[in-house]
Parts: structure tokens; C-alpha cells; sequence
């Protein structure tokens, strides 16, 4: 989850949360000021990284248990 507020409510949330999937990035507007579209459009990059670090860090797995007989490349 992207949390989104000024920065001191942002803080105050992962100070009192437990949610274990609050992304280090916020995007950091007043959201009742953005339309639907524009906090997609704000948060949309932020996930987009962290997709990518998965899957370069899946592909590094992998690459490192390749050989090993823990791996498939077969569907």
C-alpha cells in the first residue's frame, strides 16, 4: 500500500500502523485534493519500482539455483 498525506500525517501512520506492506515511498499531497485518477497516476510509479525489484531479485534467484536441480524452466 502507497500511503498518501503531508509528511507528518504519513509518519504518524507507520509510527501507530502494523500493516506490513506500507511501501517506504508516499506520495506526498493531500489526497482529498486528487482526483481518483491523479493518486493512481502519483502511487502508479512507486509500485512500478518495486515490481521491478522483485522480479530482478526473482531472476537472481533463479540464475543463482540454476544447475542446482531446485529450478525448472519448464512450464
Amino acid at each position: 500500500m502507497v500511503p498518501a498525506g503531508q509528511a507528518y500525517l504519513v509518519s504518524i501512520c507507520r509510527e501507530v500502523g502494523t500493516y506490513p506492506h506500507l511501501t517506504e515511498e508516499a506520495v506526498r499531497e493531500n489526497p482529498d485534493e486528487l482526483s481518483a485518477e491523479e493518486l493512481h497516476a502519483a502511487a502508479w510509479p512507486i509500485m512500478v519500482e518495486i515490481a521491478d525489484q522483485q522480479a530482478s531479485r526473482a531472476v537472481e534467484r533463479f540464475e543463482e539455483l540454476h544447475g542446482t536441480g531446485r529450478t525448472s524452466d519448464e512450464p
